[in-house]
């Protein structure tokens, strides 16, 4: 029986739960809302976020598990560095190797999810149908490899993407990062796809998301009330700063949260998990590429991938 693989990490989840007895043990458990049937309900950080051999390569073999022995490798290191945020609530005992780690960490839960695996087992019968409507005939060759793109096992073109992006770690040290902490009374949650991202520059031809697309903001959920901001240079902002939300604010990270999110959100209590009415996008699709795309000027407008 294949292992139960988590693609939104243990250590990050349990920032979100709190210590229940269940069994003369203690156990770490989240409030959990499935947007799909509106059902909300509690369970253990072990059994969420997580599927069943979903890191594992099919045709089995020695090296079946290498993705998720490299993704635990990744957490290990960040579990500490994002404790000693969530803790201190401030940058003071952030280090240079932390920064780097939390980059490299940053790009891969972004990369490694459930909606990236969903558009990288679309993508070929999404370009089949593409050709078919412009009645452009494929060569042979291009129509056998798309053809056995889709029938082919996912998680080894699912590993190329989480290892190329990583390379790219030091673009995201290089930008400005922030810490963002909830109005009184307020709390963030987390989700199945917690990375959040955002663009306030115009979308141009070919949109206006992925990483390192200039203009973009990304937003990580620490915990309850602790969120990592790290933002282009492009925006020109200080490095190291502490910004406390406003209602409004808040409101519109919650919507962010929302339209990010592919089923299940989680939060230290029920009240957490409210989604905006409006905000959730089923199979909506996320870019993940990093092309050179034409600087433009800001102008307030929120970017949506």
């Amino acid at each position: 029986m294949a292992q139960i693989q988590h693609y939104v990490p243990q250590f990050l989840l349990r920032h979100f739960a709190r210590e229940r007895r269940k069994q003369h043990r203690s156990v770490a458990q989240v409030w959990v809302r499935d947007l799909k049937t509106s059902r909300e309900f509690m369970a253990s950080v072990r059994d969420v976020g997580a599927e069943a051999g979903f890191y594992q390569v099919r045709a089995g073999g020695p090296h079946h598990n290498w993705l998720e022995e490299q993704l635990s490798r990744i957490e290990g290191l960040a579990a500490p560095a994002v404790a000693r945020l969530v803790t201190s609530f401030n940058w003071t005992s952030h280090t240079v190797d932390d920064r780097t780690t939390l980059a490299i960490f940053l790009i891969s839960l972004y990369t490694r999810g459930p909606r990236v695996r969903r558009n990288l087992i679309e993508l070929p019968g999404q370009v089949l149908e593409h050709f078919k409507a412009l009645d452009e005939t494929l060569s042979t060759e291009v129509l056998q490899d798309l053809e056995g793109a889709q029938v082919s096992d996912p998680v080894s073109a699912h590993a190329g993407v989480i290892m190329d992006a990583a390379t790219h770690y030091q673009a995201i040290v290089d930008r400005a990062w922030w810490l963002l902490v909830p109005p009184i009374g307020s709390r963030f949650n987390c989700s199945d796809c917690p990375v959040l991202m955002e663009n306030p520059y115009p979308a141009g031809l070919k949109g206006n998301m992925g990483l390192l697309v200039p203009g973009v903001i990304l937003y990580l959920p620490l915990g309850p009330n602790l969120m990592l901001m790290v933002a282009d240079s492009v925006h020109k902002l200080p490095d190291r700063h502490v910004y406390h939300l406003g209602a409004q604010e808040f409101r519109r990270m919650q919507w962010l949260a929302g339209g990010h999110t592919e089923r299940f959100v989680y939060g230290r209590e029920p009240q957490d998990l409210e989604v905006p009415d409006g905000s959730w996008l089923e199979g909506r699709r996320l870019q993940i590429g990093i092309p050179p795309f034409p600087r433009g000027g800001p102008d307030g407008t929120r970017g949506t991938a």
